[in-house]
């Protein structure tokens, strides 16, 4: 397994208390190099009883960008 990039990982260590609904963190992370990841972000209204329409998954993935942007600061 190759390893996270420290700036990365201490921005994700950060970035990890992002807040979603039913606590689900629906996203995961993909490493491209040692100043870029993606974002897989995931719509949890099939699984999750407080995401009805979608919104939620929206907003938790908007706190987790938000997070992500201060922990990068």
């Amino acid at each position: 397994m190759q390893a996270i990039p420290q700036p990365i990982a201490n921005i994700l260590q950060l970035a990890r208390w992002a807040p979603s609904g039913d606590n689900t963190q629906p996203w995961r992370f993909e490493i491209i190099d040692d100043c870029h990841l993606i974002i897989h972000a995931f719509d949890t209204r099939d699984h999750c009883v407080y995401d009805l329409d979608g919104h939620p998954s929206q907003i938790s993935l908007g706190a987790l960008l938000e997070t992500l942007s201060i922990a990068a600061r």
